[in-house]
């Protein structure tokens, strides 16, 4: 199946990282990859990225 650029890159926008501050310190966290994002990842040889990119509490 050939890569669909424009429409596959799209699928791509739609993973995100939250940020999550609070007493107990700082959350960086990346959204759930659906299939097509998975597959895409896949296809391109790239791993999908940790779940959690930042976890830092107060000093």
């Amino acid at each position: 199946m050939p890569v669909q650029t424009p429409s596959r890159l799209n699928d791509l926008d739609r993973l995100h990282v939250g940020t999550f501050t609070g007493p107990a310190g700082l959350l960086r966290q990346r959204t759930e990859p659906s299939k097509p994002q998975r597959d895409l990842l896949a296809k391109l040889d790239i791993a999908v990225p940790k779940q959690i990119v930042e976890l830092s509490v107060p000093s």
